[in-house]
């Protein structure tokens, strides 16, 4: 409960993902299970999306990510890119092309019959 009421909780996670890097690098066997453990949940919200957006199965895409944690964690994002492609032929993962706010600006030319159309919400 602490950690769920404190105003600096976002940065006190990362600073949790930071150390359990900087562990999983020195060769942590526990650390290295979290970081696996945290790939492949990120993994499976890119399986999710291709999904729900109708994504053919061995067609191509590209994902990418925001965020620090796949940037500055090499055995994240190592293990990350393993599953996706290997769960999506045909799926290149890459560097982000800009930052999340980027992303927003793309979303409000989405065209009405694109297949997350139905998830972007307009006022």
């Amino acid at each position: 409960m602490v950690l769920q009421t404190d105003p600096d909780r976002v940065s006190r996670t990362a600073g949790f993902a930071r150390a359990v890097a900087d562990l999983a690098r020195a060769g942590d066997a526990v650390a290295s299970a979290i970081n696996a453990a945290a790939a492949a949940e990120l993994a499976d919200s890119v399986h999710a999306a291709l999904v729900r957006s109708g994504h053919d199965a061995g067609s191509g895409a590209r994902v990418s990510w925001m965020g620090n944690v796949l940037t500055h964690n090499d055995q994240i994002r190592d293990r990350f890119v393993e599953l996706v492609t290997h769960t999506h032929p045909g799926v290149t993962v890459g560097e982000p092309f800009g930052g999340s706010l980027d992303g927003v600006g793309l979303l409000l030319d989405v065209p009405r019959d694109h297949p997350l159309a139905a998830e972007v919400h307009r006022a």
